[in-house]
Parts: C-alpha cells; sequence; structure tokens
C-alpha cells in the first residue's frame, strides 16, 4: 500500500501515478515521474500535480482553464514542450489506415464509381498504396491495404475488412483488441510496436523496448537492439571471435614477458649502486604490466562464464554492477597509471645520474619513498570512483536501477535520473536533498513494501561491459575531476619526454668527444645494436602513440560538448590501443630488443651492401681493376 503523506490514510499501491487524485493531499501523484506541481490558492488544495500529458490537454480546453494553469505554474518553458502535442497525441491513438481512409471518403468514393463490382477491391486496395502512405510509411502497409473491402454491412462500403466470417470496421486495425480470433491479423504488423516474437500478436510500445525491463515474455525487448557497446552484443560480452582470440594471445604474451623479464629482473643483482636502483625501478613496471595481462585473463574467464549461463544481455545490469567489474576497473587503471608512473619515475631518475655524471648520489630509501608515494597515489585513484559517499558518488556514479521496476509506479523504466528523483523528493516532501540514501529512505517510509524503491548503482566501471574507467563523462560536477586527469596526465608525459630526450642528447653528446678522442675506433666498437639513443626514442614515441589518442579523443569531446563519445572510440582506445604499452615494455628491457635491432640492422647493411644484378659483368670489373 501506499501512505498518503498527510496520514488520512492508504491507498493501493496500483492507485499510484494513475491520474486521480485518491489522497486528500494529492501525494499519491506528486510522486510520479513525469509530472509537474501546480501551486496556487485558486485550486482546491494548495499543491495539485497532474502529469505533463493533462497539463498539455488542458492547455488546449476553454481559456479560462488555460489562464489558471498558467497562473498555477511559474514554469513558462511547459509551453514549449506542449507545442505539437495535440496533433502528436492524436496521431499515436488514431489508426493511421482508419484515419486515411476517413479523410478521404469522398475520393475512394469517386475511384471506385466507375469501376465494376469485381474491380472495385482493386481499386481501392490501389487508392490505399498510393495515397496513404503520407499519413504512416510501413513496410507492411501493403497488408494492410490487401484487407480493404468495397462492400459491408451497415454503409461500411470501402470502410471495412473481412476476417473471421465477419466484417468489421477498419478502426479495428491495431485497436489493441483482437477481433479476428482465427487469423489475428488486425493486430499483426502494426505500426509503432515491438513484437515480442516473429507472427506474433505480443507486443510491447517501442518506449519499453531497451529499458532494462523485461516486458516480453520472452525477454526479446531487451535482447534485441539494445546496445551493449561496440565490443559487446545482446549474446556476448566480446561479441567478435577475432577480438576474442586476440585478447587471449595479448594476455599470454603480456603475462609471459613481463613474468620472465620480471623474474630475470629480480633474481639477477647490480654490480652498481645505479645499476641496482634501475633494477628496482624496472622491476616495478613489470609488476604494473602484468597486472593488465591479469585484467584481461580475468574478462575472458568472465566473457566464457556468461556464454555458458546464457545470452549477456540477461545479466548486462547485473554484471556492471557486480564487485567483480569494479575489481576488473580497479586492475585496470592500477596497470595503465602505475605502467606510467614507473616509466616516468625511471626515466627521471635515469636523467639525473647520466646528466650528473654519476656524481649525484641517490640512496635506495629516497627511490623506495618515492615508489611508495606513486603506488598509494596511484590506488588512491584506482578505489576513489567506488568510495561509498555520497558527494563522491555524484560525481561517479553512472546509472541507477530500481531494483523491481514492476513494483515502482513512480518511474516508467530504467534507469532512473538521479535529477529527477531529488524533484521527485522536493515535490512530496516540500524540501531540497542531495543524499541519495536519504532520498530513498524517506521514500521508502511511503510504502509497506520496501522493495518499490530498492535500487542498484552501476559504479564508475559499469560504464562499459568491458569494465574501464570512463573519463569521457560530460557532467558538470565531473569536469574538475577530468582536467585535473588530463593535466597529471600530461605533465608525466612531458617528464618523460624531457628525461630521455636529455638522456639522448647527453649520449650523442659523449659519442661526438670519442669519436674526437679516438678517430672512431672505439666509438664503432661501442655502437652496438642496443644504443641508448634507440632504445629511448622507442620508449618515447609508443608512450605517445598510445597516450595522445586518448587525451586528444577527450580534448575533442569536451569542446565539442557531446555527452560521450561513440562505443567505439571508448572502447578501442582503453581495450586495444593503451594495453600496448603492457606488451611493448618488456621488450625494452629484455635481450630480443637487442637481437631484434641487430637483425634489422644486419639486414639493411646487406640490402645497401648488395650489388646491382643488372649491371654489365664487364663495366664491373673496371670499375674493380680501377679501384
Amino acid at each position: 500500500v501506499f501512505f498518503c503523506l498527510d496520514k488520512s490514510g492508504c491507498i493501493s499501491i496500483k492507485n499510484v501515478c494513475d491520474g486521480k487524485h485518491d489522497c486528500k493531499d494529492g501525494s499519491d501523484e506528486c510522486i510520479c515521474e513525469g509530472y509537474i506541481q501546480l501551486n496556487c490558492s485558486v485550486l482546491a488544495y494548495k499543491s495539485h500535480c497532474i502529469s505533463l500529458e493533462e497539463f498539455c490537454w488542458k492547455l488546449f480546453e476553454k481559456s479560462w482553464i488555460q489562464r489558471l494553469l498558467l497562473k498555477c505554474t511559474s514554469k513558462r518553458n511547459l509551453l514549449d514542450k506542449c507545442k505539437g502535442f495535440r496533433s502528436r497525441a492524436l496521431r499515436e491513438k488514431t489508426n493511421p489506415i482508419n484515419t486515411c481512409l476517413l479523410d478521404n471518403l469522398q475520393s475512394i468514393d469517386n475511384a471506385v464509381a466507375n469501376t465494376a463490382d469485381h474491380e472495385r477491391v482493386g481499386a481501392i486496395i490501389s487508392f490505399c498504396e498510393n495515397n496513404c502512405s503520407r499519413y504512416y510509411k510501413s513496410k507492411n502497409w501493403g497488408l494492410y491495404c490487401n484487407m480493404l473491402l468495397p462492400y459491408g454491412p451497415h454503409g461500411m462500403r470501402g470502410h471495412s475488412i473481412f476476417c473471421s466470417g465477419q466484417y468489421h470496421s477498419v478502426s479495428i486495425i491495431c485497436d489493441g483488441h483482437i477481433d479476428c480470433e482465427n487469423e489475428k491479423l488486425d493486430e499483426m504488423n502494426c505500426p509503432d510496436r515491438f513484437y515480442c516474437a516473429e507472427n506474433s500478436t505480443e507486443w510491447v510500445s517501442p518506449e519499453k523496448v531497451c529499458d532494462n525491463i523485461k516486458d516480453c515474455s520472452t525477454g526479446l525487448d531487451e535482447c534485441t537492439k539494445c546496445d551493449m557497446g561496440y565490443m559487446s552484443s545482446s549474446e556476448l560480452l566480446i561479441n567478435s571471435k577475432v577480438v576474442l582470440v586476440l585478447t587471449i594471445i595479448s594476455c599470454i604474451l603480456i603475462i609471459l614477458l613481463n613474468g620472465i623479464q620480471g623474474y630475470t629482473c629480480y633474481v639477477t643483482p647490480s654490480a652498481t649502486h645505479i645499476g641496482e636502483i634501475n633494477r628496482l625501478i624496472t622491476l616495478q613496471v613489470h609488476l604494473f604490466d602484468m597486472l593488465m595481462g591479469v585484467y584481461q585473463a580475468l574478462l575472458i574467464i568472465a566473457t566464457l562464464v556468461i556464454m555458458f549461463k546464457g545470452d549477456y544481455c540477461e545479466f548486462d545490469r547485473d554484471w556492471r554492477a557486480s564487485n567483480f567489474c569494479i575489481l576488473l576497473g580497479i586492475l585496470y587503471t592500477l596497470s595503465s597509471h602505475g605502467s606510467l608512473l614507473s616509466i616516468v619515475h625511471l626515466s627521471v631518475v635515469r636523467a639525473i645520474t647520466l646528466l650528473s655524471n654519476n656524481t649525484i648520489y641517490i640512496r635506495r630509501s629516497v627511490i623506495l619513498c618515492v615508489s611508495a608515494a606513486l603506488l598509494c597515489l596511484n590506488v588512491l585513484n584506482s578505489i576513489i570512483p567506488v568510495i561509498p559517499l555520497p558527494f563522491v558518488q555524484d560525481i561517479f556514479r553512472t546509472e541507477i536501477y530500481l531494483t523491481c521496476p514492476r513494483k515502482n509506479p513512480s518511474f516508467k523504466g530504467n534507469p532512473i535520473n538521479f535529477t529527477t528523483l531529488k524533484g521527485i523528493f522536493e515535490r512530496v516532501f516540500g524540501r531540497k536533498e542531495s543524499d541519495k540514501s536519504t532520498i530513498l529512505t524517506d521514500l521508502r517510509s511511503t510504502t509497506s513494501d520496501d522493495e518499490v524503491w530498492q535500487t542498484t548503482d552501476i559504479s564508475y566501471y559499469g560504464t562499459s561491459a568491458l569494465c574501464l574507467h570512463n573519463v569521457f563523462k560530460s557532467q558538470v560536477s565531473f569536469n574538475f575531476y577530468k582536467i585535473t586527469y588530463l593535466a597529471v596526465i600530461l605533465l608525466l608525459l612531458l617528464l618523460m619526454s624531457v628525461a630521455y630526450t636529455a638522456i639522448i642528447a647527453k649520449n650523442k653528446l659523449s659519442k661526438k668527444r670519442l669519436r674526437n678522442q679516438d678517430g672512431g675506433r672505439q666509438y664503432h666498437r661501442n655502437n652496438d645494436s642496443t644504443s641508448l639513443t634507440a632504445k629511448a626514442s622507442w620508449m618515447i614515441c609508443t608512450q605517445l602513440l598510445c597516450w595522445f589518442p586518448f587525451i586528444g579523443a577527450v580534448i575533442y569531446y569536451m569542446c565539442k560538448g557531446d555527452d560521450s563519445p561513440p562505443n567505439i572510440v571508448f572502447e578501442v582506445i582503453f581495450f586495444f590501443v593503451i594495453p600496448i604499452n603492457s606488451l611493448l615494455n618488456p621488450l625494452y628491457h629484455s635481450k630480443l630488443y637487442g637481437a631484434l635491432v641487430k637483425a634489422i640492422r644486419v639486414l639493411f647493411v646487406c640490402c645497401k651492401s648488395k650489388k646491382p644484378h643488372d649491371e654489365n659483368p664487364e663495366i664491373v670489373e673496371m670499375k674493380n681493376q680501377q679501384q
């Protein structure tokens, strides 16, 4: 039951939001989504709530009613919402084909006047197909027209159909009631309907499709044409088999390469102090990069488990609201940002020691303290979005879902808008409140069933089925975090670029001096394939190439003012581009990098020194003699 707020009694929950004021104070209608509150002394009650639809209908009634309604509300923008409402509502409530035939009755009579009886059916059908499409365009329009007959009882000439052994008015087509019991053609393939199965009369209105409430008995309204993201579908969490296979390969390579290189780094101590410091920081890079492989492995496991349980669309909301999805999001954030922080830390330490010619002694304890501080910042950035504080969740929360939407008459479907929820609270209780838990607690007190206002939050990491952090959110309260986040990422990339550029410049200067001192002999002996210049250049390029598309996309959509980018932009950047670093970083610190560069150089030298095949042998011999 619903308890009237003036404590005058209680009513059935079915009578809430039905357009009738069953409570004396009208609170049963003020608790509804899409309702507006009229406040003025001329009303029977000080506060009166009506639906926007009713408000717009009454505006078209007598002028004194219009003046009264406008006097009782200060929301002048409601007039704009009511523009075109009457014609739109009439069009929705009227059978399109019946409207067409009624409006063109005289034209139909003229069309069939000079035709034989056996030709009248074809003449009416032809008129319907050629002239009625302006009322409603449908691929099944021919089906409606083919049901017409030019004769029938009670003056229904030109306006009748024959089914189940009876003549019926054309108005029975798509009127929501099955009149043709045998064929059921009058309620099949109707416009503005979503049918729950092929050749079925079970249907729901289009606004109920993909509203996270299963209205069809088959559940097809939530598993067809619903946007599950670019990577997901109604059947699978990762829809593409190619993407799934590539993810498995990437996961295996990232875990193996970082595991092997990390273990090698761990068990191989360095003979020098600066080498030991480099080893310590490099070990952190491998650890964070391995977490990316763990994230991919857990996501693959979740994909397979959901695939065996059923279609993904059946579990979409529960999956994105689960703690497991939050764990995946935290793992991804820790890995991507931890790897970048460690690489910046490593580049700065290397730059300081190289530029100072090893005169600056950096203690191991200092390195450990800086690493611990960076780790704390990384962990804090990862868990802040899921901290259960009201002001934090107002910034990071993705969506709010009603757990039992069928029991709640106040909202038409899921997800529910938090701003609308606050507006309902203000209308019902007469005060403003921004704490979600307080709002829901007070609203639960209005009913005898706590499940009516039971909700589930989709966290920050539940924006995508891949459980990625969504920095593309455009709400005003999120802009400060977004700008701060981008500034920090840009600063880190700048520090890394400056440090490695300084290392490259110092390395080139040292080689130049060495070449001038011994005539280049020592220079050529030290110019091996694993040169510091090439390695530093590659590390700068890969980091910038992975992070700049993300930064550019965020800035572009911030300037554009869109709510969010297409799913393909969001998911491809986070799922494909940024993890490339986790695959390449262990190669830069392994012997594979040296062997690969050496093979490329040998191949280049061989191609450069190879003699042309098309040169005349005599000319070659003459050149050799001259040499």
